[in-house]
């Protein structure tokens, strides 16, 4: 896959477009205007069981956070449940977690974003 870099001038700094990165089944990220955008969907492609992660992949380390972040995602297969992602800022690891006690779920979303440091 082709990803386009883009250059350009923000309050006179030059930055850069990553554009989409894949880092696993279902994650991708991207880094712009000096903010990490990292998202996750699953069309059925993962299942996650019950209270079990999934990992994603590990982060380059100028893309990983300074410390561990951790958002709530939705199962669209409606569990009742949500999912959860982590973030380890020192290893880069990007964990998808299922909060449901007695069901898997194949059918997931999330998106996060964060500023570079």
């Amino acid at each position: 896959m082709t990803y386009k870099v883009t250059s350009y001038l923000l309050n006179g700094k030059i930055t850069e477009d990553t554009g989409w990165k894949d880092l696993k089944t279902c994650i991708k990220y991207r880094k712009k205007n000096e903010v990490v955008y990292i998202c996750g969907q699953s069309r059925k492609q993962i299942d996650i069981a019950p209270e079990e992660f999934y990992s994603g992949g590990f982060l380059p380390a100028e893309y990983r956070p300074s410390h561990e972040i951790a958002t709530i995602g939705t199962p669209m297969n409606y569990t009742g449940y949500e999912i959860q992602c982590v973030i380890n800022s020192s290893t880069g690891e990007v964990k998808v977690g299922n909060l449901s006690p007695t069901k898997n779920t194949n059918y997931w979303g999330f998106i996060l974003s964060y500023p570079t440091d």
